[in-house]
């Protein structure tokens, strides 16, 4: 599941609507996940 909120994270980066904590999640999510 959250793999899927790091998915929809990523959807919402492409539109340019960049999270304050999106790099949070590529430090603890997609490195942490994969």
């Amino acid at each position: 599941m959250e793999m899927q909120v790091f998915i929809n994270n990523l959807g919402k980066y492409n539109e340019g609507e960049v999270p304050a904590n999106l790099q949070n999640y590529f430090d603890y999510e997609a490195f942490g996940v994969i």
